[in-house]
């Protein structure tokens, strides 16, 4: 969902007025940035899968959070504020549903991409 009217904030998967701030009106710095979010994404299936250790899940997660939550992805950033924590105390992750949360994200960027 794309900032549509009377969206939770939790459900937004872009939120477009903020990214446009971010971007400062500038199409071409908006792709670019989106671009770099993309490729950033890439990386996370294989870095969440792959990782036991809690800390170091945890330090992955939150450098997701951090990149969502710079272009407007609200929802993935607050799944990742949610799964974080719960790494930070040791208990379990829900990697699979935040990675296809993040591939729903990633569907969007992709279509305001084009």
């Amino acid at each position: 969902m794309v900032n549509a009217e009377n969206t939770p904030a939790e459900e937004i998967l872009l939120d477009i007025d903020h990214l446009e701030k971010v971007s400062f009106g500038d199409a071409e710095l908006e792709r670019q940035v989106l671009g770099i979010f993309l490729e950033q994404a890439a990386l996370f299936p294989q870095l969440l899968r792959q990782t036991s250790a809690p800390v170091e899940l945890a330090d992955h997660i939150h450098r997701l959070k951090g990149s969502s939550r710079g272009i407007g992805a609200v929802a993935i950033g607050n799944a990742c504020s949610k799964e974080e924590e719960a790494a930070r105390q040791g208990q379990a992750v829900a990697v699979e549903e935040l990675l296809q949360l993040l591939e729903r994200t990633c569907v969007v960027i992709r279509q305001r991409c084009q």
